[in-house]
Order: C-alpha cells, then structure tokens, then sequence
C-alpha cells in the first residue's frame, strides 16, 4: 500500500469509512509525491501483536459492541517463558449495507 486511497480502502474492508479516516489522520499518514509516509516517533511497543492470540471475544447486540480479549507474549518475562499479559479492546459495532458488521469506533484498548 503505497497511498492513502489504497490504505483506507484496505481500512474500510474492516472499518466504517469515519472510523478508516480516524485511523488514518491520527497515526499521521501523510501522502507525499505519489507515496505514503508516517512521521517517526520516539514511542515504542511493548507488545510483540505477532504472536498474540484471541482469548475471547463477546458480542453484546443491545450496546452494539465487542470487547476482544487477546493474550500476548510478557515482554518483561523470560525469553524461555510462556507467560502472557492480557489486553482488552472494545470495539463499537455498525451494520453495512451488506448487512455484516464493521468497527466504528474503538472504546477502549490501543
């Protein structure tokens, strides 16, 4: 994905095309001459996201929300150990067109 157009369109597969833009604008991609860029920053991940796992996932249909519950790696622990931290993200829910579900907004977590 080397532009903005591409980037969003991969969002809204996922995202409502508000909650794309959000993503967008505050991660701070710019598009410059024909390719997309993201201004460094000093802060740091602490989490390794690729090896997390998904936990459990609850689905609440009256607040139209999910909440994902994913372990991930202790970064603090031992590099021989298998202990995991656990972090929570809740997600506000919208029905498309197609009728599936996409994020709208994320309440909590990242």
């Amino acid at each position: 994905m080397n532009t903005k157009e591409k980037l969003l369109k991969f969002l809204q597969k996922t995202y409502t095309d508000n909650a794309a833009q959000k993503i967008c604008d505050e991660l701070g991609y710019q598009e410059i001459d024909g390719k997309l860029y993201r201004a460094l920053c000093d802060c740091i991940f602490i989490h390794d996201w690729d090896k997390a796992s998904i936990k459990d996932i609850k689905v609440n249909p009256l607040t139209k929300s999910a909440t994902v519950i994913f372990a991930l790696p202790d970064p603090f622990a031992e590099s021989n150990s298998n202990d995991s931290v656990k972090d929570i993200v809740k997600f506000k829910l919208i029905k498309s067109k197609d009728n599936t579900y996409k994020i709208d907004n994320m309440i909590g977590g990242w």
